[in-house]
Formats: C-alpha cells, sequence, structure tokens
C-alpha cells in the first residue's frame, strides 16, 4: 500500500519501537508498466556485464521530537522552533551514508551470490522510488538488483526514547523482465543514544553514534528480508511494502 512520510513518521513516533509490520502480495498478479511522475536522477548506462547491485543513499534527514514542552513538529529543530535542540547541519548526508554502507558486504546481506556492487553518489528522490514500480535503470542487464533508501528520521520522544528510523526499499529483476522476481520494503529502527551533541561540546562523539545507529539499521534490514526468505521462500517472488 502506499504512504506518505508524514504518516511513516508519526505512526512510528507513536508507536513503541517493535519490528515493523508488513503485508505480502503475489507477485504473479499483473504489474503495471513503470511510470515515474518525474525525471529520474538514475543515470542510465550501458547493457550492464554479470550481476550488479545498485545501491543508493537517502536524500533526506528529518527529525520528529515529542517532549513535555513541545509537540511532534516536523523538522522542528531544523526550523528554528522554540524548545526544540539544536541539530548539526547534514548529520547523515549522501557522502556520509556511502562511507557507512561500503564498510557492509551489502550483496552477502540480501543473499545476493557472485553480485558486485555500484554505489550511486546522488540519491533517488522519495517521489521516483515510490512512482516507478520496474527497475530505476532501464539498461541494466539480466541479473540486476537495487537497493533505495527512501527516508532517514531521527526520532526522539519522553517514553520512548532516541531512535533513528530509515526506510529501505530492495527488489530485485532477472531477464529483460521490468517486474521484480522478490521485493522488500519496510523501516528499521536503531538505538541512538548521544545524538544530538550538547551545545559546547565536542559534537563528534554523538556523530559517530548517529552513523553507528545508520549501520546498524543496514544489518538489521538484511537480518529481516533473510528471516522474511525463510519463511516465505525464496522462490515464490513475493512482494512485501509497508
Amino acid at each position: 500500500m502506499r504512504y506518505t512520510a508524514t504518516a511513516i513518521l508519526a505512526a512510528a513516533m507513536l508507536a513503541s519501537p517493535l519490528p515493523a509490520f508488513s503485508q505480502s502480495t503475489d507477485n504473479s498478479a499483473p504489474v503495471p508498466a513503470s511510470v515515474a511522475t518525474e525525471p529520474s536522477t538514475a543515470t542510465p548506462a550501458p547493457q550492464e556485464q554479470g550481476c550488479v547491485l545498485h545501491v543508493w543513499p537517502g536524500k533526506s534527514f528529518h527529525t520528529v521530537q515529542y517532549g513535555w514542552t513541545h509537540g511532534g513538529t516536523i523538522d522542528g529543530s531544523q526550523k528554528g522552533r522554540k524548545g526544540y535542540p539544536d541539530m548539526p547541519d547534514q548529520p547523515l548526508s549522501a557522502e556520509v551514508q556511502r562511507g557507512e554502507m561500503a564498510k557492509v558486504d551489502i550483496p552477502a546481506l540480501l543473499g545476493l551470490s557472485g553480485y558486485r556492487t555500484v554505489m550511486h553518489d546522488a540519491p533517488l528522490e522519495t517521489k521516483v522510488i515510490r512512482s516507478t514500480p520496474g527497475r530505476m535503470l532501464k539498461d541494466s542487464g539480466p541479473c540486476h538488483a537495487e537497493l533505495m533508501i527512501e527516508d532517514v528520521v531521527y526520532q526522539n520522544n519522553v517514553i520512548n526514547g532516541k531512535w533513528l528510523n530509515v526506510i529501505y526499499k530492495f527488489r530485485a529483476f532477472e531477464g529483460t523482465s521490468d517486474a521484480p522476481v522478490r521485493g522488500y520494503s519496510t523501516y528499521i529502527l536503531g538505538r541512538v543514544t548521544l545524538f544530538p551533541p550538547d551545545p559546547d561540546t565536542d559534537p563528534q562523539p554523538a556523530l559517530d553514534d548517529l552513523r553507528r545507529a545508520f549501520g546498524q539499521t543496514l544489518n538489521d534490514f538484511g537480518k529481516q528480508y533473510d528471516a522474511y526468505l525463510k519463511r516465505n521462500g525464496k522462490l515464490k517472488g513475493a512482494k512485501i511494502t509497508l
């Protein structure tokens, strides 16, 4: 089902930090042709050789915070709202995300034996990710997979504490088909303890804490995907979304 960034942020904040709930659908159902509502930022490439996993970092970093003296304004800190703590500028930029993802063997994490990884510099627009059911790269080869980050959200409330919420979307394709044979999309929560940094202190420990949480969400996404495959079978071609 489709969802909005506002809805997923609000739902995640109000609920206790639990594993993401997902729904499954049979991929044998007809899949509509890929139609993006705006030009994709993915650059078409010549026909690829071998098996390739394309990885895109997330574009946006949002904050949602609930406290005794303020509500849950999205990006309240960035907007300078009263009562919200100061935030470092772009603490999880695309460059930082790529650096953390480069520490992980992502093909192995997703069970993609023999795949090489292509890490893209520029993030995809969230609108493009959600409106493109087929391949992001139309000239990709017959053994092709994609891992995209839709949103990155720091969330904090007085009950559940501080978490990093990352929305991942994975798809694998075979042959010349524009319909994925496997797909998995969900949000993952990583515990944050030191971020944001206190004023007039060295911000690096807090930034390292946030980056550690980001890396944790990537590894946990792989674990959840592996558990899903074990429950449902690797060849069923099921696709699950929020």
